[in-house]
């Protein structure tokens, strides 16, 4: 593969979408064991677009404390 459109391509998504998707791989692992489950057991409140904007945070204390703020959100 060669590039992110390639894979867009090959998968039949945008190559927009397979950044958003990629960008996920930023989260911190303690919340990425969180909602990597079955969609029936991620926790109430959890979307992908949520989890988009806290992989946005650098800071790996800051983006676990974010989530769970999150968390008891909701």
């Amino acid at each position: 593969m060669r590039s992110l459109e390639e894979l867009a391509l090959r998968e039949g998504v945008s190559g927009s979408r397979v950044a958003q998707l990629l960008n996920l791989l930023h989260l911190a692992p303690e919340i990425i064991e969180v909602v990597d489950v079955p969609v029936e057991r991620v926790p109430p409140g959890v979307s992908e677009a949520r989890l988009r904007s806290l992989a946005r945070i650098q800071g790996h204390d800051e983006q676990v404390w974010a989530f769970r703020r999150l968390m008891r959100a909701d």
